[in-house]
């Protein structure tokens, strides 16, 4: 283990609020490396651990319902996606019908 890097981390960790921190251990936790997780647990060990699970719960309350806006968003956007190509045949439809009644009526003079 890199002492200095542990020593960056934990200047960084301790600099953070208990929101950024707790963003930080619900987002990223499984990917940190051995030297950021060493500083993370330190800067943790000095919090109050009852304040900082309070916002660890809001922070994965608040990812989710992010994570539920962004698939509401992304079915809005499938249904749209779905709609263009008929939007494109009922125009192309009635183009076809406008030049073959326009043909007939030249075809007839």
């Amino acid at each position: 283990m890199d002492l200095g890097r542990v020593e960056y981390f934990l200047n960084q960790y301790s600099r953070m609020t208990d929101e950024e921190l707790a963003t930080l251990v619900v987002t990223r936790r499984g990917v940190m490396v051995e030297e950021a997780v060493e500083a993370l647990q330190r800067v943790l060990d000095r919090r109050d651990v009852s304040a900082f699970v309070g916002e660890i719960n809001a922070t994965v309350v608040d990812l989710k319902a992010q994570a539920a806006g962004y698939e509401q968003e992304r079915e809005r956007q499938r249904a749209v996606n779905r709609q263009i190509p008929r939007a494109l045949l009922i125009v192309a439809a009635a183009a076809i019908a406008i030049f073959s009644v326009a043909a007939i009526f030249r075809s007839m003079t």
